[in-house]
């Protein structure tokens, strides 16, 4: 029974109230009763199970509430239970389990057991060194326990430390505790404590009503007891020359029931104040002038979190704490407090404040506006979802949390730099305009008046409108004028049309098409026509062996069976339907050379290019983009990533970005699309230096290129990102944004290093040249126009003259005979088979 009560009731706080051993017998009471009936819980993410007694209510409030506000904020569902109530069933109800401080039991262990044969997580959390009594025997009053409270004590120490060892990770509130559990596990976490929306609420309105005295300093100590107390012992010389030396000074203390002997002579200038609730304590510490945070040098303290900073932080007050972690890893000394190792030191800073009104309230205005960034529930469980959930702080996830629509966002952010979008008819598909007998009488019109004729046929349920807005539309509108030739996009839902529309064609384009029984035969047939079938594809996809690289590109895990069966089914696919035509078209140099030694058939280059819609919008918004950038802002660098697996190539210009942005306080970014935030850029952001923007429409993201002053372009270089376009670079420089770009074959062609734009080949390069452009706005604007007449080349007219050549010597080819097959993968089930359905049809070309 002793050893059941002290799982319960154990830690250092216990002592002052009524004693380890009478907890052990109310324990043992409440233990002694039969569970409950209870009814099933509801789902939830995560289920918090809380171990700490709850006659202590600071510790649970810290770990439990104030992390669980975190989760919810973004939109988690949690559930606590203290853990005597506790049952292994709860288990089935969460994602993962996070036990706070719960000693070992059977109930626990079983909890433990269950979550991992369902497949679940389990974590443990702690906030103080209450794992191994090898730590604890260092407290001082735990050498003052009797023998009988020692053994009730210690056991629930070692009982913690054991429900530790079986978890699957750890998370601490402080580095120190993290490191230590390293000892026992090695995925251990951090996760600081934070102030909760309420502590920020009551500390709000402590602030606003603050009253400074004139005539006197006040400082404070708020702890709830000085007797025999190692930490104050070190200021206490301090104290005494400080209100000898001034006799105005007061000094606040909490909870003591009686001062130290030396500070006796100064009991007038001493304030004595009652213990308080946590609600009650931000108007406490508001009514003094200075916060004090003395810490004695021990292992246990440096596991302590620096809550005393965040409670003063929040309403204002400096605090001058001990040269101790954690304070020295949160305290930015001179600026957000101070740290003091010596008597010396803290009388310098304390005569400083004491005497420097202005600097009190300077260091307690940048406490408060650093902790509301970094220290409070909103904006800071990103980290925590990631350990407990697997949710990294993504845009997409960051702009959730803080209930804001895409497009508001995206409208509120070109405001702010006044650009308004045109209020034209620029449609985001316009393809969907034109009808399908509009497409079919438009190519036999033009047919009929002489003009060569091609189609470009698309697979639309395939999703990837951006490949056809670069390579079946912008081609097509790009043709319209044209003397010589004219175009009609298709899809495959139409290939019935095109059927009858073979005789009058000259040329058949299949965009990024993948093997399937219509196309085949429409290939077959066209071959019979004697026209020849061009392979359109913007990324080298094309084949079994070119797999591998998707996975990676695609950031698939290793265990995502289905993903990797999937990707090996497209390349199959697009392999065989490009076997089956007669050459390829290509959007880079580099990709049409591979692919003529791959397949050894004729390939040609179509770039991708700008489309009408773009060049209207770029025309509208150029003036106001201009006039925002000459006008007095911070240099913004704007990085737009279209999927979240761009993390690698983003890695490599981050290093120079960020120490840019050290050097330079006033320099911004601006991140857009589906992006994952690093810890430092997260940081970044809470301190309101980056812009969070959603992905967005093509047309809108014009606008927002507009805005910035520079863009990124960076590509982990090999043969796969060697074939990909410069298509980022030319739609921000048709704005007058020019790019930093790695030297990629593609962006080496649509940058002319240092008139259009930089060519960067390692960090040290992206710093230099970023650097240059923060600091010479002569350059910048230089760079400003020559990215616009560099994105010239990429115009829709400068398309026309590149696709009446391109489909020419396409056109010219001799039609291979016999090569549009369908393969054994899939051949014998056709019949039965959904082909528009690629989640069903692309793993039956896979091996796996």
């Amino acid at each position: 029974m002793a050893r059941d009560a002290g799982l319960v009731r154990r830690g250092m706080h216990v002592l002052k109230n009524e004693g380890i051993a009478a907890f052990a017998k109310k324990a043992a009471r409440h233990m002694r009763k039969a569970p409950a009936e209870q009814p099933p819980q509801p789902a939830c993410d995560v289920l918090f199970v809380n171990g700490c007694d709850l006659s202590v209510p600071h510790p649970t409030r810290y770990r439990v509430y104030h992390q669980m506000e975190q989760l919810e904020l973004l939109g988690y569902a949690c559930r606590q239970v203290y853990y005597i109530d506790a049952r292994p069933e709860d288990v089935s109800s969460a994602r993962c389990i996070l036990l706070f401080r719960a000693p070992y039991t059977d109930t626990i262990a079983a909890m433990i057991d269950r979550a991992h044969q369902e497949g679940k997580k389990v974590f443990f959390d702690v906030d103080d060194l209450v794992i191994d009594t090898a730590y604890t025997d260092q407290l001082s009053f735990v050498g003052k326990l009797s023998p009988e409270d020692k053994k009730i004590f210690d056991d629930g120490v070692m009982r913690t430390g054991k429900t530790l060892s079986l978890c699957d990770g750890a998370i601490g509130s402080t580095d120190c505790i993290a490191h230590e559990m390293e000892n026992v596990l090695p995925k251990t976490y951090v996760n600081r404590n934070v102030a909760s929306q309420k502590m920020v609420e009551l500390s709000e309105e402590a602030r606003r009503s603050r009253h400074v005295a004139d005539d006197s300093v006040i400082l404070g100590y708020f702890s709830g007891s000085l007797t025999h107390n190692a930490d104050f012992a070190l200021i206490s010389d301090v104290l005494c020359q400080l209100l000898r030396s001034y006799p105005s000074l007061r000094f606040a203390v909490t909870g003591v029931s009686e001062i130290p002997e030396e500070l006796k002579p100064y009991e007038g200038q001493i304030i004595r104040k009652e213990y308080v609730p946590w609600k009650e304590l931000p108007k406490l510490i508001a009514s003094v002038d200075i916060n004090l945070v003395p810490l004695e040098d021990t292992l246990f303290n440096h596991a302590k979190s620096e809550n005393k900073w965040v409670d003063a932080s929040l309403v204002g007050v400096p605090t001058v704490a001990s040269r101790v972690e954690p304070y020295k890893d949160i305290v930015q000394h001179g600026k957000t407090g101070f740290l003091c190792a010596t008597t010396e030191e803290w009388i310098a800073v304390l005569s400083s404040l004491i005497e420097d009104a202005g600097l009190r309230e300077q260091v307690g205005n940048a406490a408060h506006e650093f902790c509301m960034m970094h220290c409070t529930t909103r904006n800071t469980g990103f980290h925590l979802a990631e350990i407990l959930c697997g949710q990294p702080p993504t845009i997409e996830a960051i702009l959730k949390s803080r209930n804001r629509f895409n497009d508001t966002e995206v409208h509120d952010y070109l405001a702010s730099r006044q650009i308004v979008l045109p209020q034209v008819n620029l449609d985001k598909e316009p393809w969907n305009r034109r009808s399908m007998p509009e497409r079919k009488a438009a190519l036999q019109e033009a047919a009929a008046a002489g003009k060569k004729t091609a189609i470009i046929l698309y697979e639309m349920t395939s999703g990837d409108t951006p490949t056809f807005r670069y390579f079946g539309y912008n081609p097509v509108m790009a043709l319209m004028d044209s003397p010589s030739w004219h175009a009609e996009y298709f899809y495959v839902s139409e290939i019935e049309e095109v059927r009858g529309l073979l005789p009058q064609l000259n040329l058949l384009v299949l965009l990024r098409m993948r093997e399937r029984p219509d196309v085949v035969e429409l290939v077959n047939e066209a071959h019979a026509h004697q026209i020849p079938v061009s392979y359109l594809i913007d990324d080298d996809v094309v084949g079994r062996e070119k797999a591998d690289r998707i996975y990676e590109a695609m950031d698939l895990d290793e265990s995502d069976d289905f993903g990797h069966a999937f990707w090996e089914g497209f390349a199959v696919r697009c392999g065989y339907m490009a076997e089956a035509c007669d050459s390829f078209l290509v959007p880079v140099p580099y990709f049409a050379d591979l692919l003529r030694k791959e397949h050894g058939k004729p390939c040609y280059v179509l770039h991708s290019s700008l489309n009408r819609e773009q060049m209207d919008i770029a025309s509208a918004i150029l003036p106001q983009a201009k006039a925002y950038k000459v006008s007095s802002h911070p240099f913004t660098v704007g990085y737009f990533s279209g999927t979240a697996s761009h993390a690698e190539d983003f890695a490599l210009v981050e290093p120079a970005l960020v120490q840019l942005m050290d050097e330079h306080p006033d320099t911004r970014l601006v991140l857009a699309g589906r992006f994952t935030l690093s810890d430092k850029l997260l940081f970044l952001w809470q301190e309101g230096r980056v812009t969070l923007l959603p992905f967005m429409d093509y047309l809108s993201l014009q606008a927002v290129q507009a805005s910035v002053d520079v863009i990124l372009a960076p590509l982990v270089l090999d043969e796969f990102t060697n074939c990909k376009s410069a298509l980022k670079v030319f739609e921000a420089g048709i704005c007058g944004t020019p790019a930093c770009a790695s030297p990629s074959s593609s962006l080496k062609e649509a940058i002319e290093d240092g008139r259009s734009g930089f060519i960067c080949g390692d960090s040290e390069e992206w710093h230099r040249h970023l650097e240059a452009l923060a600091e010479d706005p002569a350059l910048l604007a230089s760079l400003s126009e020559g990215c616009i007449a560099a994105a010239q080349a990429y115009s829709p007219v400068a398309l026309e003259k590149e696709a009446e050549a391109v489909f020419a010597q396409a056109a010219s080819a001799v039609p291979r005979k016999d090569m549009g097959m369908m393969h054994a993968a899939s051949r014998t089930e056709d019949a039965q088979l959904d082909w528009d359905n690629a989640f069903a049809i692309n793993p039956l070309y896979s091996s796996r």
